[in-house]
């Protein structure tokens, strides 16, 4: 049964949105206009006269979140990402929205507690607030997310234990349907519990790195089989690394920089057959490598610099074609057993090996500078959108066999979106071994990017997006990006036909609404035809008892304009 829509709730729909209004600066023009769903502000989707998406994604929306927000109870979508002039503390009244979908403030100012409320939004499946600067623990009752697939809360000041049932009546081993616990960068202490971990998890990427986790890794890491990658590098993790010889879906592994306890290099190692990378420096590791670690299949990268790995070094006859890059710097390796079929890099500086006269002198124990690809067409425009992907646990140190392959995923992504050139600007690893790649996205046929193809094709955060598997999770920060607007033009009519004046182009449309004497409007951004209802000025026969009249009008108005215009509109 359709639900009729009461003109009291459209008044209170208005009113709610125009509360958020006033807490917010550099608004889209169209929210100057008085029906948000009939005049269609951009970033707000409706559906039977309710708000049921609000996305502002890089507006540069300046202020706070009202608590207002929690009586737009039809909103199933919410992204306020990267705009970082927005922040304050989230308002207890987002625990409101019970059909939310996806809440995203990615990349914004927000500070304070995370509220405990968000566990009650039975129906969230996204839920990504990282990279603000959130304090406090994570709220147990996050647990109560049945239904999260993704967890991102990396890269803010949260501390405390990582919250578990057993110890605070909800926690995050509930979440069985995850995949997605992105925790890295902030200040977690304690233990990581035994209970966090179970065989009914559907886990795939694991981030605690850059934490203050102490302590030894559970035995029940091993029962969750989904895993594809595992980072809890850089804590104060201690004891021995557990057998994890059952996560044989494992791509990335770096245990990294933490306190374990002095041992032999795991024999399990041999049975994670389609491991990429694995980084473990500074491991107090200790004995040899083994050779069958170098014949995996799909293995591009080994780090295990600064261990105290000892005797002779031999990968073996059987080397996979995809190995590139095997680091050892900084070990007690006496010897080396060199394969005819390795040409890439090898890295033995500081090793005693590397006091032998005929190596010495050889690159193996020299410092290795990585070569950049050349990067391919770098299109130049006034005005183009640019931000950088960060991927945080990427399968291979070298770029320059998997860069075109990114580049070429993006561009087929976003074609389909809005005509573009897209170019890879630049790229990097950080201190963090996260790899940053620039993005710069060129206009076709129009000097700028208009709000709506900003909004709709450019939020790589998008659920939509997947980039190569190589590159692993990650995460999009926008660069602020500013929409042209032209100021105030001018409506002038005749009896049957208006004619209307922008810096761009002329349209001649004519109408049959006889009613209508005069008006006069303001349209803003040469790409989009707004008007703005503060600054009409008109008299229709109709006007007092409906005021559709005017948005019939000026609707049908802006459709013939659109129909004429030599330039795509929204």
């Amino acid at each position: 049964m359709e639900l009729k829509v009461t003109n009291y709730e459209c008044l209170f729909k208005v009113s709610v949105l125009k509360t958020l209004k006033k807490q917010w600066k550099n608004l889209p023009p169209t929210w100057k206009n008085s029906d948000p769903c009939g005049d269609r502000w951009e970033g707000i989707t409706c559906d039977n006269s309710r708000v049921t998406k609000l996305i502002l994604f890089n507006m540069d929306i300046e202020g706070t979140i009202s608590e207002d927000i929690g009586n737009l109870t039809q909103l199933w979508r919410l992204d306020l990402s990267s705009n970082l002039k927005l922040g304050g503390t989230l308002p207890v009244t987002l625990g409101n929205l019970v059909h939310l979908d996806s809440l995203k403030l990615v990349n914004c100012s927000f500070f304070g507690e995370i509220p405990d409320v968000l566990g009650n939004l039975p129906n969230l499946t996204y839920l990504a607030l990282n990279s603000n600067k959130f304090t406090g623990k994570i709220p147990p009752s996050l647990g109560k997310l049945s239904k999260v697939t993704w967890l991102d809360l990396a890269d803010n000041q949260l501390s405390g234990p990582l919250p578990v049932s057993a110890n605070d009546g909800w926690g995050l081993d509930q979440l069985l349907k995850a995949k997605h616990f992105h925790l890295n960068q902030n200040y977690f202490t304690g233990e990581i519990p035994e209970s966090l971990f179970s065989a009914n998890m559907d886990l795939r990427h694991l981030l605690l790195d850059r934490n203050q986790l102490k302590g030894s890794i559970p035995n029940s890491i091993g029962l969750v089989q989904t895993l594809t990658v595992i980072r809890l590098d850089n804590n104060r993790l201690t004891g021995s690394v557990p057998s994890i010889s059952n996560l044989t879906k494992l791509d990335f592994l770096d245990l990294s920089n933490n306190q374990f306890y002095p041992s032999e290099v795991p024999a399990w190692l041999s049975n994670l057959q389609k491991l990429r990378t694995l980084i473990i420096e500074f491991g107090q590791l200790y004995g040899q490598v083994p050779q069958d670690l170098f014949s995996f299949p799909e293995l591009q990268e080994v780090r295990l610099n600064n261990n105290s790995l000892n005797g002779t070094f031999d990968m073996g006859n059987n080397i996979t074609s995809s190995l590139h890059t095997v680091n050892l710097e900084l070990n007690n390796i006496a010897s080396v057993t060199f394969s005819s079929s390795y040409k890439n890099n090898l890295m033995l500086k500081g090793n005693p090996v590397c006091s032998i006269p005929h190596l010495s002198t050889t690159a193996y124990c020299k410092d290795v500078f990585e070569q950049k690809a050349a990067i391919g067409t770098l299109y130049t425009c006034n005005h183009p959108f640019s931000g950088f992907l960060v991927f945080r646990a990427p399968y291979f140190s070298d770029a320059s066999d998997h860069i075109t392959k990114l580049e070429q995923n993006l561009t087929n992504t976003l074609k389909a979106c809005v005509p573009n050139n897209l170019s890879i600007q630049d790229y990097y690893f950080d201190s963090n071994t996260y790899f940053w790649v620039q993005v710069k996205i060129c206009p076709i046929s129009q000097s700028y990017f208009n709000r709506t193809e900003i909004i709709n094709c450019f939020d790589l955060n998008s659920q939509g997006y997947n980039p190569p598997r190589v590159y692993g999770p990650y995460y999009f920060t926008a660069s602020p990006y500013h929409s042209s607007s032209v100021g105030i033009i001018f409506l002038y009519y005749t009896t049957e036909s208006i004619l209307v004046l922008t810096s761009q182009v002329q349209y001649i449309c004519t109408t049959s609404q006889k009613n209508c004497q005069f008006f006069k409007c303001v349209i803003y951004n040469r790409a989009n035809l707004f008007i703005d209802r503060k600054a009409v000025h008109y008299w229709c026969s109709c006007w007092l008892c409906s005021p559709c009249c005017y948005a019939s009008f000026i609707g049908y108005l802006c459709s013939l304009a659109k129909e004429t215009s030599p330039e795509r509109k929204t």
